[in-house]
């Protein structure tokens, strides 16, 4: 691939799932979040009412202590639950930081998108360039069959006009030689084996029209004389190549 320069080799974007409860917290236990996890984790855990995982409700308020810095429990169907005093000081913290985790979260969103948009633009691109790579190979060959014929077609021209000025000189010539070869001489006579071969052809076409009927004849009277189709597919190249990834 001569006009392929490179491909970044993607199948596809990974999805963006979202953690877990449990995950989250064992994150948290483990240090492991960064700040603004964190706080988006604590505007959460505010929410959070009904949980079935036994790790969330051991665990829950440790992290909301860690976090904050503000001791809690957990107790599922109820959520966090604290003392009178260090209820109001959560409720203070969340309702100032929950505009901040709103922002967070809008802004990993548009991020998430625009990564999610590049990637299908970035796929797009790389078919493109594997369509162009192949395309222009094609025309490649296509333009050195042109030339390659067009030197044997005025070859053909140069040693039958030399033939007919001089024919010891053109049989004699090496090219010329080659050229009558495969091209056959010009002082072949061929008024019989044409008129067999045209004769030979007629026969083929209609023998191939009546081998067409008597299928399907056939397959009419039984569907297991139908005829198996075989599919081809072949990629569109230049309207790959032409098409417009943005």
């Amino acid at each position: 691939m001569k006009y392929l320069i490179f491909l970044i080799a993607i199948a596809s974007a990974l999805p963006l799932w979202a953690a877990s409860n449990a995950e989250r917290i064992n994150q948290c236990l483990e240090e492991n979040l960064s700040t603004d996890q964190k706080l988006e984790l604590s505007v959460d855990m505010m929410e959070w009412k009904f949980e079935f995982s036994d790790y969330v409700i051991r665990n829950a308020g440790k992290c909301f202590e860690n976090i904050t810095g503000i001791p809690a429990t957990f107790e599922s169907g109820k959520g966090l639950i604290f003392s009178p005093e260090n209820q109001t000081l959560a409720d203070d913290k969340i309702a100032k930081d929950r505009q901040k985790a709103l922002e967070i979260k809008e802004k990993r969103e548009s991020k998430n998108a625009r990564i999610n948009s590049l990637v299908t633009t970035q796929r797009c691109r790389i078919q493109k360039a594997k369509s162009i790579d192949s395309y222009l190979d094609l025309l490649g060959e296509v333009v050195s069959d042109k030339n390659k014929t067009l030197i044997e077609n005025e070859t053909e021209k140069a040693c039958i006009e030399l033939h007919k000025n001089n024919k010891s000189e053109a049989i004699l010539n090496e090219i010329c030689r080659e050229v009558f070869k495969s091209k056959m001489h010009p002082d072949l006579n061929l008024s019989v084996e044409g008129d067999l071969y045209a004769k030979l052809k007629s026969e083929f076409f209609e023998n191939a029209l009546a081998l067409a009927i008597i299928r399907k004849t056939l397959s009419a009277l039984d569907p297991k004389f139908a005829p198996q189709e075989q599919s081809w597919e072949r990629p569109d190249l230049l309207n790959d190549a032409m098409r417009t990834c943005d």
